[in-house]
Formats: C-alpha cells, sequence, structure tokens
C-alpha cells in the first residue's frame, strides 16, 4: 500500500483542472476560509465536463474527504470561499 502524500501543485486556490488525477485514486477535500463557508462543483471531463459531485465546507472547517479513481481529468468550477487540496497516490 503506497503513502498519500501531496503532489507539486496539489493545492488549488481557483477554478481549474487536476491534471495528475488521470488514472490514480485522489482524494480531495475543501477548507473554508476563515469566517466564511466554502463550496465547489468537481467536475469529469474537459470538453463536456458534467458535475459529478459538491463539495461544501462549514465557517472555517473542511469538508469530508471524496475518493476516486478518474480515468479521465478531474476539474473543479464554481469554487468560493476556500481552497482544494487534492491527494493523489502516486
Amino acid at each position: 500500500m503506497g503513502i498519500l502524500v501531496p503532489t507539486s501543485g496539489s493545492v488549488y486556490a481557483a477554478d481549474g483542472n487536476i491534471g495528475p488525477s488521470v488514472m490514480k485514486f485522489t482524494q480531495l477535500f475543501l477548507v473554508a476560509d476563515e469566517g466564511v463557508a466554502a463550496s465547489a462543483n468537481i467536475q469529469y471531463g474537459l470538453v463536456a465536463a458534467s458535475t459529478i459531485a459538491l463539495i461544501r465546507a462549514p465557517v472555517a472547517g473542511m469538508s469530508p474527504i471524496m475518493s476516486f479513481f478518474p480515468s479521465g481529468c478531474l476539474s473543479i468550477d464554481g469554487l468560493e470561499n476556500g481552497d482544494i487540496t487534492a491527494l493523489i497516490r502516486e
């Protein structure tokens, strides 16, 4: 069993693609900024992306961890008030 470690560029502070997630075990969580709650859509695919999950973090808190083994690229859309961290098993 491998160790989960952040890869380079594992903290996403803005909407965008999680390129290193393709064909790798990926765990995502959202950490809200101080004083506010946060939310984000997790999407699958690049051209015709579809939302597969909505994650929310309480005020100054952390969302539940979501685990994926995507065959295509995951992406973040609609991120508000926080940072998303992706832990990717190499």
